[in-house]
């Protein structure tokens, strides 16, 4: 009698798991898409513009009240989030979320628009691309990828990205440069809170809903929210 080896398969738990990851970097893909689309609106749409950057003869002179407010929105809603963010809630994780992502590609954006003329749209289309990468390669894998993989999938397609840009347009290296340096930067986040990352899944996955903890996913993943202790987890929110 001959036994048949059977297929190892992942155990549900750990389809849970990597489903969640892949949810997350799905999210921070759309959000980096979302940014991108604020971030071209302040290029592109004149009366906004203006409404931000004070102007004369063509030339940008200074930010506006709006401005300002809009420049140190991020880092306002980052101090907010690591001080008072510490377990999912679908309202909160999720209202911090879409605000950050709009608020960063505005700031961002009106930043470089100042001092270099440049735009950081295509940075934030890289990054999309880049969170995609790894929400494929999270698919594709039966484990959760550790945070040395991450980073260096989500580095891979965000370089690729910018590495195909320039090769179509030769004249935008110089621009890429910036995008480049942005990519790095965020790989070595994920590189760092991968970990963290499925930490919180173990935390929470029984206490929270799929929304709220994707949504507080997407904040701790880029650093802008911190795990609370397991017993502060709380009850169970949608």
């Amino acid at each position: 009698m001959t036994s048949a080896t059977a297929t190892p398969t992942p155990a549900p738990e750990n389809r849970t798991l990597v489903l969640y990851l892949r949810l997350v970097w799905l999210k921070l893909a759309v959000g980096s898409l979302f940014a991108a689309l604020c971030a071209w609106l302040v290029a592109f749409v004149a009366p906004l513009r203006q409404a931000i950057i004070i102007s004369w003869d063509g030339h940008a002179l200074g930010l506006s009240v709006a401005g300002l407010l809009f420049v140190v929105a991020p880092t306002l809603l980052c101090i907010f989030a690591r001080a008072f963010v510490r377990a999912p809630t679908a309202l909160m994780s999720g209202a911090l979320f879409w605000m950050f992502a709009a608020t960063i590609g505005i700031a961002a954006n009106v930043l470089f628009l100042l001092f270099s003329g440049d735009s950081t749209v295509s940075a934030f289309v890289l990054a999309a691309a880049g969170f995609g990468g790894l929400a494929l390669a999270q698919a594709l894998s039966p484990q959760p990828l550790a945070g040395a993989v991450a980073g260096g999938v989500f580095a891979a397609t965000g370089l690729g990205g910018a590495y195909a840009v320039a090769s179509v347009w030769p004249s935008a290296w110089p621009f890429i440069a910036t995008d480049v340096a942005a990519i790095v930067f965020i790989a070595l986040i994920i590189a760092l809170r991968a970990r963290g990352l499925v930490r919180s899944h173990e935390i929470y996955a029984e206490r929270r809903g799929a929304r709220a903890l994707v949504d507080f996913g997407a904040l701790y993943a880029l650093g802008l929210a911190d795990l609370a202790s397991h017993r502060r987890a709380g009850p169970v929110l949608s």
